[in-house]
């Protein structure tokens, strides 16, 4: 396998990255180009940098509970208008802003049903969807109001309509929900929020077919998906919910090919670059394919500029 060093790799696919009109969020209002969004858990805050050069290092947030403050931040997505959308754990809240610089800050925490929001997505119906493990469940919400909640789950269970966890959620193409269930160890794909079409793939173990708590799902542009098998310590891709063309990268460890409990997982959109928030090595990795091709990582452990503590969403705009 080649390994490219990052310098290489960035000249390499500058022209892709220039042209490129931003992942699975949606388009970029960045004059600079898409930038990547990492929830940086352990510094209870927002990191973002330009994707194409990583350069731009902008944050948003400081420990605590009030207006711009965060707490264990756990994911970052966008809506159409460019707004992020932040899952801030440790305050049990979510929480939208305008951009990066914190403008436009609201919150919702579920009121007399709240909730504990691990990983927020905005669906192609464009509807905001957060994981809840308060109550084992999905949350779906029409707006930061709150309004048309519809809860997906109900309480702890490994049968219909049960999740052991509820760690993280995607869409394909066709506007199906996969949801991570860690503790189960396993995919759930259902055909929208009411749970019909329930399916399931996994079982615990390090083989093909197998996870061990994964916390992480996306899909790429032909619907096969990918999922941070976390405490395998590696990155996994197949084709469909029976596990066709599985194919597996990583073991434990923070070199080449290496990752320390990887907790999230994103897909360019033109499919030309996977990265995966690694999370016990405090860094961002990204690769051109399931190979390893192209390997380089951004992030070292601390608090500065470029630096990450246990880093745990990753989100293209």
């Amino acid at each position: 396998m080649k390994t490219m060093q990052v310098n290489g790799i960035l000249l390499a696919l500058a022209g892709v990255l220039a042209a490129a009109c931003g992942g699975s969020g949606g388009g970029s209002s960045d004059p600079e180009g898409p930038r990547l969004y990492i929830a940086d858990s352990g510094n209870d805050r927002i990191a973002s940098v330009v994707e194409a050069n990583r350069g731009g290092w902008k944050t948003l947030g400081s420990t605590g509970s009030g207006v711009k403050q965060l707490n264990g931040p756990r994911s970052v997505a966008s809506d159409n208008l460019n707004r992020l959308y932040i899952a801030d754990n440790g305050n049990n809240r979510l929480v939208r802003v305008d951009d990066i610089r914190g403008g436009g800050w609201v919150t919702f925490d579920g009121g007399g049903d709240p909730v504990d929001p691990g990983q927020v997505a905005v669906g192609p119906d464009g509807k905001i969807y957060m994981t809840d493990n308060f109550g084992y469940r999905i949350v779906r919400i029409d707006d930061m109001s709150g309004a048309g909640r519809v809860n997906l789950g109900t309480t702890q269970g490994a049968g219909v309509a049960h999740f052991g966890s509820t760690e993280d959620i995607a869409f394909d193409s066709f506007g199906r929900i996969y949801i991570v269930d860690g503790v189960n160890r396993r995919v759930v794909r259902v055909d929208d929020i009411t749970g019909a079409g329930w399916t399931t793939f996994g079982t615990i173990g390090n083989g093909v077919n197998q996870f061990d708590y994964p916390r992480a799902i996306a899909l790429d542009g032909i619907n096969r998906i990918y999922v941070a098998d976390t405490d395998n310590h590696r990155i996994v891709r197949f084709g469909d919910m029976v596990g066709t063309g599985w194919v597996s990268l990583g073991s434990q460890g923070s070199g080449v090919n290496q990752f320390g409990h990887p907790s999230s997982i994103e897909i360019r959109e033109n499919d030309t670059i996977i990265y995966v928030s690694d999370m016990d090595n405090d860094r961002l990795v990204g690769m051109l394919d399931m190979t390893g091709d192209g390997w380089y990582t951004f992030g070292s452990t601390g608090s500065g500029t470029n630096k990450l503590a246990t880093p745990w969403g990753i989100h293209l705009k």
